[in-house]
């Protein structure tokens, strides 16, 4: 790479790193679980290795969004992880779209290739949680759970075949097949976590489902 290109590289990094962040009063959940089930000396320590993470997955999809002279109010943390939420004038812009929801898991899986090097040259078991995390979060953003990345990827490439329409019908009917499978399977276990984030999706991809039907242009969608 050359000196002007990653000069213009490091650049567009800073601008997305400007993108104001937020906190929902339920990202408290996080640590708190963490802490209960792991105890302080591990739960604060991997609480600050996810939340980390999953921040940068987040400006992940900013720094792509600004590439493509996508505006981006602010990201948002809560209880269950973070958005990125992105002013998207044209969600029929389908190959943009996909780019843009593609860049968080992309991240996550650039950061966990990173934890192997890390792991490498410095074994421990916090360069594992480091390197497994981004490998989950990464793998996690790309099943078809709409309207996480993979939702939103599955969605665009729909999109190119049958239009915004039928392809949001599509994407959320199969998010609520596996959102379904996902919670019977999170019963099965007693994985309550599991259920509550099924529960979550769905309701999400309703709610979005809904608005996107609406309404294909001038909506905030929010990358997960």
């Amino acid at each position: 790479m050359g000196i002007v290109k990653m000069k213009r590289l490091i650049s567009s990094i800073k601008e997305a790193i400007k993108v104001p962040l937020r906190f929902h009063w339920t990202v408290a959940i996080l640590p708190l679980m963490l802490i209960y089930l792991n105890g302080v000396a591990v739960g604060i320590p991997l609480f600050i290795i996810l939340f980390g993470s999953l921040l940068l997955h987040e400006y992940g999809h900013v720094w792509m969004a600004h590439q493509h002279n996508m505006y981006v109010s602010h990201t948002l943390a809560h209880g269950f992880g973070a958005m990125a939420m992105v002013h998207d004038p044209d969600l029929t812009n389908f190959k943009r779209n996909m780019k843009v929801a593609g860049a968080g898991p992309a991240a996550s899986f650039i950061l966990a290739a990173l934890g192997v090097i890390a792991h490498l040259i410095y074994p421990s078991i916090w360069t594992t949680y480091f390197m497994y995390i981004n490998i989950l979060l990464g793998a996690f953003n790309l099943l078809p759970l709409f309207p996480s990345d993979g939702g939103r990827i599955f969605y665009s490439l729909l999109g190119m075949k049958y239009g915004g329409l039928k392809a949001i019908k599509i994407a959320v009917w199969t998010s609520w097949i596996l959102c379904g499978l996902g919670a019977a399977y999170g019963l099965y276990i007693e994985a309550w976590w599991l259920i509550i984030v099924m529960v979550l999706l769905s309701t999400m991809a309703a709610q979005e489902k809904r608005v996107t039907e609406a309404r294909l242009e001038g909506m905030i969608v929010e990358y997960n």
